[in-house]
């Protein structure tokens, strides 16, 4: 870690390992929401197959 950063961090007293630890959750928590769609990318393609073929099942409910 640089070393300014550090000298800051002490001058601050922020607690290094609570904040790493808060960017990580964020990073990982963005690096999931971002790949969500190549990951479940089979299951919507057979959902919107279905959907197709079968229709919704609320179909037979709408008056519109």
């Amino acid at each position: 870690i640089n070393s300014d950063l550090l000298e800051k961090v002490k001058q601050y007293k922020i607690n290094i390992s609570a904040n790493v630890e808060k960017t990580l959750e964020t990073l990982i928590y963005e690096y999931e929401k971002a790949n969500w769609e190549d990951q479940n990318r089979d299951a919507i393609d057979d959902y919107n197959k279905s959907v197709e073929k079968e229709g919704l099942f609320s179909d037979n409910f709408r008056n519109f």
